[in-house]
């Protein structure tokens, strides 16, 4: 056995650079922010240096110079093995505006942190209390509250290897806070540093206020909802798997990251976060409590600084697949350097047991630059191409997550957020999703009944297990359901109580519902108020579909929903007491109680008149009375569209109708470019209005395409259109071709997917698109003036971008107004 090999094998563990960690915990589950891990420093170099020395490590010290530059007294604290003195008080200080500290410590250090904390009361024995980073007494005997901005240390035990540091808002905020090398020259690791007040920023759920209303602090998203998303726990408890709830726009992304780019803003954030120091410092570190607005990452308008910008801040990529974002590394007027360029947070591979444990790799995409270091001279800009390259196998999780470029100058540091969603609409899989949806108020010892359903999709098997998080203190533990499938598409339901206990803490909560199978994990989050009056028992209903077409004589669906609030459990007669003459309603069945639903069928007759009629649905119980509305379109007996395959297509297209829904099937290169093929029906439309239609089902004959409606200056193959499509691939599409023979412009996506509403509204030459879920909540996708005088055409397109091959397309309901 060979020398190396030897001293790895007997090398005490407790020299290895150890795992740094700060703990919450939510629930019955730890979440655990994992600032060190012992394989991140060159372990090579470790070793190297016990062989020369017989195994024992160097003992050095590094000196910590704390200061206070804020216009308030800030009780210093620190925590680790050994505990900082300050002067020969261990674990804490009084450090008034404008003092400085100084403290050494031995190394190695072992989760070593320093914390400020706010509105201190102590008595003469150091007993006492604080706003913010609360230990109960001046001298710190553990980690404080929880709700402090933190200075977190790793000191190596060697004299080669990497000092490692970070400062932390996983926890909460409460002072800007700085971490500088005390060295001649501290440039060779990044500053970690916010010197931005998040208290002026800090939403109003997250705020933390003393007795007199003052913003003492600001909660993390963590602290805030206390569930296993947003504390990266349970299912959540890995990279990838913890990257789905929009870290790019909520707090951590639009507030936190924007002003303080190189903290910690959630459990995971380590590429943009945590820092190593090699070679190691002169003397230790500079510690600084409202840092000057001139220390490096300060803030985002430190100067000299670079930007790093997009006009693409999402994207949707199919496994297997590439997509790029344009990037703009922009110099401050008097930066000069080179930008070293990376990548965050991209999407990887997971599995889940029926237990919630979570299994994941980095496998399933990589990223690369179009130039990775960036050369920049003061006010230039240098465009820069990122690509992410996904696999089929293993194929990265489906789901939209948080993707983070990160730039890197000498002890500068700036990042970009953006998304990216995977999206295959092919796969198997489930929809999960819980009714009431709608904010919960009850008093202490009331029980609440959710209702969970799995619907599967394309073929989906499998067993869906559920866990559930940020409940308040109940009388008895929930019964989670648990769904198997073999195939048959029909959704399972099943319902849940929350029996709270007649102690719960009166507060807001946001209960989680998770649901997990092998490769898929799906979510829903409500919010519930336990309080010491609750509003009277109530309940909400609703339509799906709002609005829907037919021809007079033939009939339609719609699926009416009761809501229950605040504990209602009473039975909900339905009714629809106005309906337009030859129009008849059935309600299956005509009364419901709780969270149910019921079919309601209109029916018209030949001799209806044509029209759009607003259909009340009134739903009853004893003095409670609540209605919805129904639209409903009634067009003329007979096909009233007339059906053209443009640009001569490979494969002739088809369309029926028959009374009921419209099955439109088209082949054809593509809309797009300067000449498109595909089918068209159509009828001639004059002066502003609306074209609306429900795409039901569609053929995935390719991710792009298409199958929607169009409003078009003639039936020529290069004429000016303007479009929304459904895709397989690409979510909804706006696309417009804004005069006839030019070129055509996609004026961006939604990412909604079949099943799915969508709507173009003309008034004048101006077009506008949207996409809807349920025909109710519109998203707005875009707008652009198109250049079209005179009568038009307006209806179903579809293309299959296939010459040889049909886009079936199923639209169940048509409507031009």
């Amino acid at each position: 056995m060979n020398l190396f090999l030897q001293h790895f094998m007997f090398l005490p563990f407790s020299v290895l650079p150890p795992r740094k960690t700060h703990s919450m915990e939510v629930d019955s589950f730890e979440v655990s922010h994992n600032i060190r891990r012992w394989w991140m420093t060159p372990l090579h170099a470790v070793l190297i240096v016990l062989c020369a020395f017989g195994g024992k490590a160097i003992a050095q010290t590094r000196q910590f110079v704390i200061t206070n530059n804020c216009a308030e007294t800030v009780w210093v604290a620190g925590a680790g093995n050994p505990t900082p003195s300050f002067n020969g008080s261990s674990g804490g200080l009084e450090l008034p505006a404008g003092a400085t500290v100084t403290t050494s410590l031995p190394t190695p250090w072992v989760g070593g942190r320093f914390w400020g904390r706010r509105q201190c009361t102590f008595d003469a024995n150091g007993k006492g209390s604080c706003q913010t980073g609360d230990c109960g007494g001046l001298q710190c005997q553990h980690a404080g509250a929880g709700n402090t901005s933190l200075a977190e240390f790793t000191l190596t035990g060697s004299a080669t290897g990497a000092d490692n540091y970070d400062i932390s808002l996983v926890d909460g905020f409460d002072f800007p806070l700085s971490v500088q090398l005390n060295d001649p020259n501290p440039t060779h690791a990044v500053n970690a540093a916010c010197q931005v007040d998040l208290r002026s920023s800090c939403p109003a759920g997250q705020q933390m206020r003393n007795s007199a209303g003052q913003v003492v602090g600001c909660k993390s998203l963590c602290s805030q909802y206390g569930t296993a998303n947003y504390c990266c726990a349970g299912p959540y408890a890995s990279p990838q798997a913890c990257n789905n709830v929009k870290w790019d726009t909520n707090y951590r992304g639009a507030v936190l990251k924007q002003s303080c780019p190189s903290v910690y803003g959630y459990a995971f954030d380590d590429p943009s976060s945590d820092f190593n120091v090699v070679p190691l410092p002169a003397s230790g570190y500079q510690i600084t409590f409202c840092p000057a607005n001139t220390l490096p990452n300060s803030g985002p308008a430190t100067v000299p600084t670079f930007t790093i910008t997009s006009q693409e801040p999402s994207q949707t990529v199919t496994p297997g697949g590439s997509v790029a974002y344009n990037l703009n590394v922009t110099a401050s007027s008097t930066f000069t350097g080179t930008v070293k360029l990376s990548a965050a947070h991209l999407p990887g591979s997971c599995t889940w047991t029926t237990v919630g444990k979570v299994s994941c790799s980095n496998k399933g995409s990589s990223a690369s630059f179009s130039a990775s270091n960036v050369s920049l001279t003061p006010g230039v800009t240098v465009p820069v191409t990122l690509t992410v390259n996904t696999t089929t196998t293993p194929a990265p999780m489906l789901s939209t997550g948080n993707i983070e470029v990160i730039g890197q100058s000498s002890a500068l540091e700036n990042v970009w957020e953006g998304s990216l969603t995977v999206a295959n609409p092919t796969a198997p899989d489930y929809v999960f999703s819980i009714t009431p949806t709608s904010a919960q108020t009850v008093l202490p010892g009331t029980p609440v009944v959710y209702t969970v359903t799995a619907t599967p999709v394309n073929g989906f098997t499998g067993v869906v297990s559920m866990s559930t998080s940020g409940l308040p203190a109940t009388s008895t533990a929930p019964a989670l359901p648990q769904f198997t499938f073999t195939g048959d598409p029909t959704p399972q339901s099943a319902t849940i109580t929350i029996a709270t206990s007649a102690s719960a803490t009166k507060r807001a909560y946001f209960p989680l519902f998770t649901s997990f199978s092998a490769n898929s994990l799906h979510d829903a989050q409500v919010a519930l108020t336990v309080s010491s009056s609750a509003p009277s028992p109530d309940f909400t209903v609703s339509v799906t579909p709002a609005m829907s077409a037919l021809q007079a004589g033939n009939g339609t669906s719609f699926t009416i929903t009761t809501t229950p609030e605040n504990g209602f459990s009473s039975t909900v007669a339905l009714s629809a007491p106005s309906l337009p003459v030859g129009v008849t309603a059935t309600f299956t069945p005509d009364s419901i109680s709780g969270a149910a639903t019921s079919s309601l069928t209109l029916a018209t007759s030949a001799s209806t008149s044509p029209g759009t009629y607003i259909i009340p649905v009134t739903a009853t119980s004893g003095s409670l009375s609540h209605t919805t509305n129904i639209s409903l379109t009634v067009n003329p007996a007979g096909v009233q569209f007339t059906d053209l395959d443009i640009g001569d297509p490979g494969t002739a297209g088809t369309f029926t109708a028959n009374g009921g829904p419209f099955t439109v099937g088209g082949s054809g290169s593509d809309i797009f470019g300067t000449a498109d093929q595909f089918n068209y029906a159509y009828q001639s439309a004059t002066g502003d209005f609306t074209v609306i239609t429900h795409v039901a089902t569609q053929t995935d004959t390719d991710v792009w395409a298409k199958s929607g409606v169009m409003i078009r200056s003639t039936t020529a193959d290069n004429a000016a259109f303007a479009a929304v499509f459904a895709t397989p691939g690409h979510g909804v599409a706006m696309i417009v071709r804004t005069a006839d023979g030019g070129g055509t412009t996609d004026l961006g996506q939604a990412q909604q997917n079949v099943p799915v509403w969508v709507k173009l509204q003309r008034s004048g030459n101006t077009f506008t698109g949207y996409a809807s879920p349920d025909g109710l909540s519109w998203t707005l996708i875009s707008t652009r003036d198109v250049g079209m005088t005179g009568s038009v055409t307006a209806g179903l397109a579809v293309t299959s971008k296939r010459e040889s091959t049909l886009n079936i397309s199923t639209f169940d309901s048509v409507i031009i107004r």
